[in-house]
């Protein structure tokens, strides 16, 4: 398969004739085109995708067994790098907060559709608490970091062509950082997380992650409030940290 471009390609080759059902001297199958198209579509990288029939030009050719196609497939890939903010309001049981995310994604990190996201989030609320004698006003803080790059093949030591193109294989690693303050305790969560991702069907998809790690760091700050609880608030408090 040749590939025809513009400028400097920034797709590695293999990945896009891996992802291909059409080869030359095969018969035309609208199964394959369709394929074809599912796989290029699976990436999320391109804007347009377009596969095109032409009667080849070539001369000399037996055309007893059927007439020879050329085939010809344009992709317009999307923007490599995006950002994107959002902002949110809550206000739950006279408690008013805002918050805000900051979304950064990298469509072909290492030139092999490797997809990058990252977002870093805040949100910062007022508590409403009230006793007998004033109305007061507590503030709850919560921040973190999330960030997940998508491999579009498995991560092994050997070739996985044919798997690739059956099963279309994904190799996710993924990072997540969240600090929060409450109005009682603190705590600090970690997650570290690799896994597989292939299809077994247009709609069933099989997951193995060999490796996750879960890790809390946190503390109670007001003992009083912590006292003034019921033990089944306190053990999901606990639970919690």
């Amino acid at each position: 398969m040749d590939l025809i471009y513009q400028d400097n390609i920034n797709i590695k080759p293999v990945i896009l004739t891996e992802s291909m059902y059409l080869t030359v001297g095969q018969w035309y199958s609208q199964q394959n085109v369709d394929k074809s198209y599912k796989r290029l579509s699976g990436f999320n990288n391109f804007q347009t995708i377009s596969i095109q029939f032409k009667e080849s030009q070539q001369l000399n050719i037996d055309t007893v067994n059927g007439m020879p196609l050329d085939c010809e497939i344009k992709l317009v890939p999307y923007s490599r790098q995006s950002y994107k903010i959002e902002v949110e309001g809550t206000n739950t049981g006279n408690n008013i907060g805002f918050g805000g995310n900051l979304i950064y994604q990298h469509k072909n990190l290492f030139k092999g559709i490797e997809n990058l996201d990252i977002s870093f989030n805040g949100a910062l609320v007022f508590v409403e608490q009230t006793d007998t004698q004033k109305l007061v006003f507590n503030t709850a803080v919560e921040t973190g970091v999330e960030s997940r790059l998508t491999f579009q093949e498995f991560l092994l030591p050997f070739k996985t062509e044919r798997f690739i193109k059956k099963y279309h294989p994904k190799t996710s690693v993924s990072f997540a950082y969240n600090y929060q303050r409450q109005i009682f305790y603190t705590g600090t969560f970690y997650t570290a997380r690799f896994g597989y991702f292939w299809q077994a069907g247009e709609y069933l998809t099989h997951s193995v992650v060999p490796f996750e790690l879960n890790a809390v760091k946190g503390g109670i700050t007001n003992i009083e409030f912590y006292n003034s609880l019921t033990p089944i608030q306190r053990f999901n408090i606990v639970r919690t940290l």
